[in-house]
């Protein structure tokens, strides 16, 4: 008798292979989420009073099925970062989900203590913030935001020259947008108390979005390889700059002061301005193909002065330098085509 079973459709298939997309990746400024890490817990000795009582003529399969959860929970304390360890995080999610009806761990009936340690604040076990919770439902959010947060760190963690590695870095960035935002959405509001800081609906809301962010980000650049029509690829980047804007006004209202956010904040605002130029510069190629040359140069001086300010804000972080160059030199031979040739007005670019 099994604690419950695990439909097949739950676990991440993928046909392609991750091995040979592990080597070191352009900078590209792709945000990971650093994993949550958690005490042990003694599960074996109340699970098993609880269905002596309640299950005695199941007591022995059900044994061995808790030591199976147990095995699963130890496995999840220091899981890898592939996508093993992303099913790994998501079969235990799953196991302590469908336990829950029959065996309820909570401070009334089930008493299991479960201790994790905040994402942000892991100085050490004795300076990082800490959270305790005598109920499952804390740890299933604390291994569902270690789910997203491994799959942010597979996402990141891929070679984005290549076509299967923007692939791969786009579906787990979408993954882990969909983990955090299922936290945000369904377990948080259930919580009567957030133990730590990183479980706050306002950061895994941040999260959320700007996980989609990368991924849109990764889309576009998939588009920019497969040399589609510039229309598309203007689309996407616009869309990759919404998200961005979006998660820079969340993450903005956010104060997790003496942790990595503060740059990751500023990561967010200089990749906002980046693709707002990516944007611009692409329909500055609309333009340009519909013979609008004044359109085309009031987008390539836009183009070229957001991306000097990413440039600025970048700090190095992602490359941006190439690109800025290139919309420089495509604004000046613009100029002077215009200027000895075509003598179009220039709109403001509010007017476009």
């Amino acid at each position: 008798l099994s604690l419950g079973q695990l439909p097949s459709h739950y676990f991440i298939q993928s046909n392609l292979s991750l091995g040979s997309e592990m080597a070191t990746a352009p900078m590209t400024g792709m945000i990971s989420v650093d994993t949550k890490k958690g005490d042990r817990a003694n599960l074996h000795r109340p699970l098993m009073t609880f269905i002596m009582s309640a299950f005695p003529e199941h007591q022995q399969e059900m044994s061995v099925a808790v030591e199976d959860v147990m095995k699963m929970r130890e496995g999840c304390m220091s899981v890898e970062r592939s996508e093993k360890g992303v099913e790994q995080l998501l079969r235990y999610y799953l196991q302590l989900t469908a336990m829950d009806c029959k065996l309820p761990i909570n401070e009334n009936q089930i008493h299991v203590t479960f201790t994790w340690f905040d994402s942000f604040y892991k100085d050490s076990v004795f300076s990082g913030k800490r959270g305790s919770a005598a109920n499952s439902l804390y740890e299933r959010a604390c291994v569902l935001f270690n789910y997203g947060a491994v799959s942010s760190q597979l996402a990141a963690s891929q070679n984005l020259d290549t076509d299967d590695g923007l692939k791969v870095a786009a579906k787990y960035f979408q993954i882990a947008s969909g983990a955090f935002a299922h936290l945000r959405d369904k377990l948080v509001p259930l919580m009567q108390k957030v133990p730590t800081p990183d479980l706050s609906s306002e950061v895994v809301g941040c999260l959320t979005t700007l996980m989609q962010a990368q991924a849109q980000e990764c889309l576009y650049m998939k588009a920019v390889a497969d040399k589609m029509k510039s229309k598309v690829i203007c689309r996407l980047a616009s869309s990759a700059y919404d998200f961005y804007s979006e998660s820079y006004k969340a993450m903005s209202s956010v104060n997790l002061k003496g942790t990595c956010w503060d740059k990751w904040t500023a990561t967010c605002l200089a990749k906002q301005n980046f693709m707002s130029g990516l944007a611009e510069y692409y329909e500055s190629l609309n333009e340009k193909a519909n013979k609008a040359i004044g359109n085309e140069l009031a987008r390539l001086t836009e183009a070229d002065k957001v991306l000097a300010t990413a440039v600025k804000q970048s700090g190095g972080v992602f490359e941006c330098k190439d690109i800025h160059s290139r919309v420089n030199r495509a604004l000046v031979a613009a100029k002077k085509d215009n200027d000895f040739i075509y003598h179009e007005r220039i709109p403001n670019p509010e007017d476009l």
